[in-house]
Formats: C-alpha cells, sequence, structure tokens
C-alpha cells in the first residue's frame, strides 16, 4: 500500500523516521592518504589523527519509532513533538518550526563506525553519550523527519521537516533532540565587521589590486567602503603576506568614486544593493535581494529552494563562462531574474531578443553587489550546460515577474545586522512572504489575489470542516484606517524616525475613519528603508489598506487527514454556517492558512486568516520605454529605447498603436535592433481617435496601449479596466495608467 492509502485507511499507526546527518571523514584509518596511526580514531574531525588529511563527509544515522524498525535504523525514537511553522497575521512574517524527538539511550554498537573497514570495538559508554563526545560540532548539521506508517517501506515515507540542529540534551536514560527549520541560519550576520586595524597598506588609485592589513576580516569578494567614503569593489582575495597584508582582487572603484584612498585609510565591509550608474542608482527586483540573503548571508543550500518550470530550455549549449544564455522563448522570463540550470544559479541582469544577458546589450547598468559572481550565483558552481536543458525559476522569481514586475528595491547597510532581520524588512516592504513549507523547502509568495485560473481548494462544513471545532475572531487590532509610507532614506542604516527619510506617501480609508464607523483614523506606518520610488510606496500602501482596513477576521477549525494537502501558506475558498452575510446566507471567503497543527484523533487544525484579496488589486507592470530621438508632429517613423526594466520587443504587436503625451498614434510595422536596444515603429498615423499630432522632445514615455499589444503581453499582463471593467479593446487608451494594471 502507499502512503495515500494508509493516511485514508480507518486502521493506520503512524511510525516515525529520523535522519541525523553528522560529519565523518570519507578517508580510511591508515589508509593513504590518511597517515593516522595507534588505535583508530572515530572518523569525526575532533578525534582525527591526521587533521591535514581530514576530508568531511557525512554518515546518516536513522533512527525509527521503538516499535518499529526499518533496515539500518535503531528503534530509540520514543516520542516526537512540533512547533509548527506560523505565519503571522500582523507582520506577515514567518515564524519558525521546530521539531522537538525524545530518544531513548541504548548499549553501544559493537562497532563505533558502522560501514567502516577499520573500525572500534565499543568497549564502554552508551550509544549516545558516545556519540555526542565523538561529535562536538553536531551544531547546526541537517536532521530530517518523515512519517509513515506501520506496513510501510522506507522509500514509501513522507518528508516532514527538514531542519538544522540546534542542541542535543541528555538526560537519564535518553536525548532530547531540538531541531529548529533551515532559516534559522538566518541569525547569522548579513556581513563581517571589520576592526580599526583593517586598513590599506599603500595607496589605492583604481587598479587591479587593493593590499589590506587585517583582509581576514573582510569577505572573499564584495563592496568595501573607505573612510573617506569611497567605494571598491573586488572578486576574491588572497594573502596574507609575509608581511601580514592581503590582496583584494580583479578590483576597481564603483558608485562614482575615484580618485585616492590613502595608505593608513580604514576599511569596511558594506551591502549595497543598488545598480551602478556613476552613483547608487536603479534597485534590484526582489529575488535577488531574497535570493542573497539566504543563500548567501545565510548560507543555505540552493537545493532546498522552492523552484518552478519556466516552460524554457536553451537553445544552444552554453559553457561556464558565457554571459548570454540562449533561451527558447525569452518572454516567459522576467526583464531581470534568477534561473536555474541543472544545479546552477544564474543571476541575469536584462534580456536581448531570446537571449538572457549578464553583460553587453540589454544588460543595464553593473551591478557591483554580484561581481563576478552572476554565473553559479547564491554558492552554486559555474559549469556547462547542455542544449535542451530546462530551465526553472525559483519560486520568488515566479512570484516577482506575476506581481511585483517592475519593482525595483534598493538599500545600503554599513553595518552588520542579522541577515533575518534584514529579511523582514524587505518582506514587510514588499508585502512577500517567505517561510519553509511542508515539502521543507524555502518558499515565497507575495500577498496576492489568485491567480485567472488557478486551482484554489475549497472547503465548507458539510465536507470537510469539522463539526463543533469552526470558531471565528473579528480582530480590530489589525485593523489601519489609513497608512503612512516614509521613504528615499537619507542615508545608510536609516533610523526608524520621519527625519531620517526625505519623502512621506500617505494612503486614507475615509469611509472607514468617518463618524460612522471608527470616527478616528488608525495608522500603520513604514519607515520603507527599501523603497526609494512613489510607485512602490503607492504599491505598499495601497495593498495594505486593502487587506486590513476593516480589520482582520481569523478561523480556526479542524480538519481530517484526507483533507492534509492544505498547507500552511495557500490560499483557500471557505462557507460555513459561522460566517454570515447581511442577507443572514453563508458567504463563500477567500482565506489564508497561517498554521497548522496535528491534534489527536487524527485530526489536523488550521488557523487561517481572511484576505480580502477577492477584490481588483494593483501590481507594478514595466516601465514605458522612452523616445529615443525627438519627433516632429509631422514624423512618420518613431523610435522608442527599450532596456532591461521597459515593456520588450515581444510585447509590441507588429501593427498597433501608443500613446505618447496627450497624443494617440498607429504604426503599420516595427522592426528591432537587439545591438542598441532600439525599436523603430513605421508607417505612423498621427493624432488619431480625436487626439491632435504635436512634437515630442527625446526622453517623454511612450505608452503601450491595450490595442498595440502583442497577445504574449495580452497574456501577461492585465490592463486597467474602465468603469464596467471592460478591457481597452477599442483603442481609446481609456485608463492606462504607468507601472499600474488591474485584475
Amino acid at each position: 500500500m502507499s502512503f495515500e492509502n494508509f493516511q485514508n485507511s480507518l486502521v493506520r499507526k503512524p511510525v516515525w523516521l529520523i535522519k541525523i546527518h553528522l560529519d565523518q571523514c570519507s578517508h580510511t584509518f591508515g589508509v593513504s592518504p590518511c597517515t593516522g596511526t595507534g588505535t583508530p580514531c572515530y572518523y569525526t574531525y575532533s578525534t582525527c589523527k591526521d587533521r591535514p588529511n581530514y576530508e568531511k563527509a557525512e554518515y546518516i544515522w536513522k533512527f525509527t519509532s521503538r516499535d518499529h524498525q526499518i533496515s539500518g535504523s535503531l528503534p530509540l525514537v520514543e516520542k516526537v513533538s512540533y512547533i509548527p511553522i506560523e505565519i503571522d497575521a500582523k507582520y506577515n512574517l514567518a515564524r519558525r518550526g521546530e521539531m522537538i524527538i525524545e530518544m531513548a539511550d541504548d548499549h553501544p554498537l559493537y562497532y563505533s563506525n558502522p560501514g567502516k573497514s577499520i573500525s572500534n570495538k565499543e568497549l564502554s559508554g552508551s550509544f549516545w553519550k558516545n556519540v555526542i563526545a565523538r561529535n562536538p560540532n553536531y551544531y547546526h548539521r541537517l536532521a530530517e523527519v518523515y512519517l509513515g506508517f506501520a506496513g510501510l517501506e522506507e522509500p514509501e515515507f513522507r518528508l516532514f521537516f527538514r531542519g538544522l540542529i540546534e542542541k542535543i540534551e541528555y538526560k537519564e536514560f535518553g536525548i532530547t533532540l531540538s531541531v529548529k527549520d533551515l532559516l534559522k541560519n538566518l541569525d547569522k550576520l548579513s556581513h563581517p565587521k571589520a576592526s580599526d586595524n583593517c586598513k590599506l597598506s599603500q595607496d589605492y588609485t583604481g587598479g587591479a589590486n587593493v593590499k589590506v592589513y587585517k583582509g581576514n576580516e573582510l569577505l572573499d569578494w564584495g563592496i568595501i567602503k573607505s573612510e573617506g567614503g569611497k567605494y571598491i569593489k573586488y572578486s576574491g582575495k588572497s594573502g596574507p603576506d609575509a608581511n601580514g597584508i592581503w590582496t583584494l582582487q580583479n578590483a576597481s572603484f564603483c558608485f562614482g568614486s575615484s580618485g585616492t584612498v590613502q595608505q593608513g585609510k580604514m576599511v569596511k565591509q558594506v551591502l549595497v544593493y543598488a545598480r551602478d550608474n556613476s552613483g547608487i542608482s536603479d534597485g534590484f527586483s526582489i529575488d535577488w535581494i531574497l535570493l542573497d540573503l539566504i543563500c548567501e548571508r545565510g548560507r543555505i543550500s540552493a537545493d532546498y529552494l522552492e523552484m518552478i518550470d519556466s516552460g524554457a530550455t536553451l537553445s544552444s549549449s552554453i559553457d561556464a563562462d558565457d554571459e548570454a544564455l540562449p533561451v527558447s522563448d525569452a518572454s516567459l522570463f522576467p526583464d531581470q531574474g534568477v534561473i536555474k540550470i541543472d544545479n546552477e544559479l544564474i543571476i541575469y541582469k536584462g534580456k536581448n531578443g531570446n537571449n538572457l544577458v549578464i553583460s553587453g546589450t540589454g544588460s543595464g547598468a553593473p551591478v557591483p553587489m554580484f561581481y563576478c559572481h552572476f554565473r553559479g550565483a547564491f554558492r552554486t558552481t559555474a559549469v556547462g550546460h547542455n542544449a535542451g536543458a530546462k530551465i526553472y525559476l525559483p519560486r520568488i522569481t515566479y512570484e516577482a515577474m506575476n506581481w511585483l514586475l517592475g519593482a525595483r528595491f534598493r538599500a545600503e547597510f554599513e553595518d552588520p545586522k542579522k541577515t533575518q532581520e534584514i529579511l523582514n524588512q524587505i518582506c514587510e516592504q514588499a508585502l512577500v512572504q517567505c517561510w519553509q513549507n511542508e515539502s521543507s523547502q524555502i518558499t515565497f509568495l507575495a500577498i496576492t489575489p489568485p491567480r485567472p485560473g488557478e486551482a484554489i481548494k475549497e472547503l465548507n462544513d458539510r465536507e470537510n470542516l469539522v463539526e463543533r471545532t469552526v470558531s471565528v475572531l473579528d480582530d480590530r487590532e489589525l485593523q489601519s484606517s489609513r497608512v503612512i509610507v516614509y521613504y528615499k532614506p537619507l542615508e545608510a542604516d536609516p533610523e526608524p524616525k520621519p527625519g531620517s527619510y526625505q519623502s512621506a506617501l500617505v494612503e486614507v480609508e475615509e469611509d472607514i475613519e468617518n463618524e460612522n464607523w471608527l470616527g478616528e483614523g488608525k495608522p500603520k506606518v513604514f519607515f520603507a528603508n527599501w523603497i526609494y520610488q512613489a510607485t512602490e510606496a503607492t504599491a505598499l500602501a495601497s495593498r495594505y489598506l486593502m487587506r486590513y482596513k476593516q480589520g482582520a477576521r481569523q478561523l480556526k477549525f479542524h480538519l481530517e487527514l484526507k483533507d492534509l494537502d492544505l498547507e500552511v501558506g495557500d490560499l483557500f475558498w471557505v462557507k460555513t454556517g459561522k460566517i454570515l452575510n447581511e442577507r443572514g446566507e453563508e458567504s463563500r471567503l477567500l482565506f489564508q492558512a497561517l498554521r497548522k497543527q496535528f491534534r489527536s484523533g487524527g485530526r489536523i487544525e488550521i488557523q487561517a486568516l481572511e484576505t480580502k484579496l477577492d477584490l481588483r488589486y494593483a501590481y507594478i507592470g514595466p516601465e514605458n520605454p522612452v523616445l529615443n530621438e525627438g519627433v516632429s508632429s509631422l514624423a512618420t517613423t518613431i523610435k522608442l529605447t527599450l532596456t532591461a526594466n521597459t515593456y520588450q520587443n515581444d510585447d509590441f504587436a507588429n501593427s498597433g498603436q501608443i500613446q505618447i503625451e496627450d497624443e494617440k498614434i498607429s504604426y503599420e510595422s516595427k522592426s528591432y535592433n537587439s545591438q542598441t536596444g532600439i525599436l523603430t515603429l513605421s508607417g505612423c498615423v498621427r493624432g488619431i481617435l480625436g487626439t491632435t499630432p504635436l512634437p515630442h522632445n527625446a526622453g517623454v514615455d511612450a505608452r503601450l496601449l491595450y490595442c498595440g499589444a502583442s497577445q504574449i503581453a495580452r497574456d501577461k499582463y492585465a490592463w486597467n479596466s474602465d468603469g464596467q471593467n471592460l478591457l481597452d479593446d477599442d483603442g481609446d487608451g481609456r485608463n492606462e495608467l504607468e507601472g499600474y494594471y488591474i485584475y
């Protein structure tokens, strides 16, 4: 029988399988290259007798429930407790999950190291006392918890939780093992803090090498900032030499810095999430930031990221250092983002035809943050890939493409912070959730309505909700009638106060604040250190207000195991007699599962929040292209400049309509030069649909109208509707607003 058969059976006995990954040397004691002699070691670093030749590998210890044994396992598991992963309703941030596993102790094994041809016989101690003594470095090693049923073979067991060992506490006759989810790694500092002795050992004037003392206090690659405020990027380091001097390699000034940094000036590591256009310029898409925080700062393996099949493949093979990636259909990808091919993550900066590009035409301004690390990004390895290889998108890239397309965020951090703190900031300001899902993958969700056609689970009293377990909480503590966003910080690491920001935006729901409802204002204030443009500030304020202006209704109920597939983070529709509309009828409402916990009797308790996301919802689309050169009121050829952040050539129909300022223009044909990024519209008829032909200056926006969009663009974006929710298919340009579209 399969896991699903047992799950739906009336007679089933759950069985736990625990796997603990502990370090073990790959060599055999006394066999070359190991030069150890005498009594064999225990193949751990702390007991190694030839540390220069120690080669780290791992041994997976398996443990099962006391009354059930799987081949190669020890039946020591007595009790498993789960503190579930939970999404906080107030801040939309995840609270980490934790497993508490109690295991009995036992006599030691006959041989200390199963699987090794040379191993000590166990003569004293106990199993767990010996394991703990030989593995003092067990902290943050991987542990996995699997759930199965008596009668199932090991391959049929289902992964329940993957995490990092927090502690092993020995008690009388046993141990308690605490395992935190993978995001525990985000407690690491974002970057090292250099001491006052981290200084230049000689002047730096812009050459390929920077000479510093205390280079061991800096990252292997990144950005440093001098005592005088000059930025330098570098891609590697070596040292120290006989004089204690380190070399930062392949270095150059960045962010508009130049001149000389004098010998003896202190330098410090900084994080600058921004492009370099002779200064700190455009920000990054959300996926670049979150993946850097999770994989680079938090050292969480990219293997644990949730991936989505893009539907595209490599159209020809590439080498490990290629910076133009030929794909079968570039329209399936955002203008900049992250992809995965085989086991490699790749950051691309733009698109050029059916190529995703890291450098050259279409790649935009430089990105010092990932200098020389676009291939083999986020701690993966750059390798060659064959034509036809599938291309995957990290879930956050997929979410950004659907709901945050064109949104850019930037920030600078001089002082180290907990990586979790930085991740919380950007998630809150972009309204993105990040958590470890039930497949133990790191996943992401933009707080948005379901996509058109997306399958959403339906629950109701008769078929799903267990009788007498449903309760409703109308939580007014979460209500906000106005949102204030302070944005465009004046300095790095701004303090959370209005004076640290250049701009402020206020959104007010007057119907809620008047005397017929609240009779007062309930503000939510964001000090948005990641936001530097009004578009992102407006999106944050309007989306947050939509969700919380009437408070947040929470629902708690039990389900049977047949509905086990409802997971934390999932959206679902529910109809229950506990929630009625003004006519006394059950309402079909959209909720999000925030917490899931197993209860006695084979039931599951769900805590959920009403999303208020079943209404029209704004999101940020691509920027409009601009006129490459000025045109007179009689010109019949118009040239537009396309960049990585604008609509692309494929988004324009072969013939169609655009709008420039107040004038609407039709065109008969188009041609695109991928080398220059210039789209030429020919056979233009000026001043159509009752507008007036006018001259326009270079750099003015050219607005793409629905009737000028290709089918690719029509499927990809949802245009503003008119008052009757009809698309603008007559071409009058009604309601088009730059950057904003509404489902």
